[in-house]
């Protein structure tokens, strides 16, 4: 026997083995694999001859769906994609804990990094200009330091078609009172920090 695509496709598909022998009663494993360019459905044709009886060639549809492999923050309660996470009051010091998954929908292992961005923004908003959402390294450092909102683990790999559970991580800093003095009033322009004078 013999399989071919029909017609070739300029993408093809992979078909192994093309050709076999196969006895009365018996079956043979056969492997076909289909390249995508884009996401969309895949559909082939292959042809099925007998040797000897080529008159008689039989065809075999394959249908496949090529999709973006991307990785997907799901949410143990559902409901689809977030734009936002509410993590409800939370005293100063208090740890509150968001679990999720972070899904990988594709056959290959895919790696992950979070990253937060400083302040509050619009997710839809197009910015344009990356000198409206760059960090310096001291902000950076500070937001290391005094980090209210994290998820562990912050990166790593998800394998193919698994998921992980991640946790998006809220904490407030404690409020730490100041003691003491000090002759510089809190606007630091050197006045004395005073009612009296």
């Amino acid at each position: 026997m013999s399989l071919r695509e029909d017609p070739p496709n300029k993408l093809g598909c992979k078909i192994e083995p093309a050709n076999f022998s196969i006895d009365p009663d018996e079956y043979v494993r056969v492997a076909i694999t289909l390249a995508g360019d884009r996401a969309d459905i895949i559909k082939r044709q292959i042809a099925v001859t007998t040797q000897g009886q080529e008159h008689l060639q039989k065809h075999l549809q394959v249908i496949a769906q090529c999709v973006d492999q991307n990785l997907a923050i799901v949410f143990n309660e559902g409901g689809g994609q977030r734009q936002s996470l509410n993590f409800g009051t939370l005293y100063m010091g208090e740890r509150k804990e968001y679990p999720a998954f972070l899904v990988n929908n594709g056959p290959q292992p895919a790696a992950f990094k979070m990253n937060f961005v400083a302040g509050l923004r619009d997710l839809e908003e197009d910015y344009g200009d990356d000198s409206e959402t760059f960090i310096s390294p001291a902000a950076v450092g500070k937001e290391l330091e005094e980090r209210v909102l994290t998820v562990e683990p912050l990166s790593g790999t998800v394998g193919p078609y698994e998921q992980l559970p991640i946790n998006f991580i809220c904490r407030p800093k404690k409020f730490e009172k100041k003691e003491g003095f000090s002759d510089v009033a809190e606007d630091g322009e050197g006045k004395p920090n005073s009612a009296n004078s």
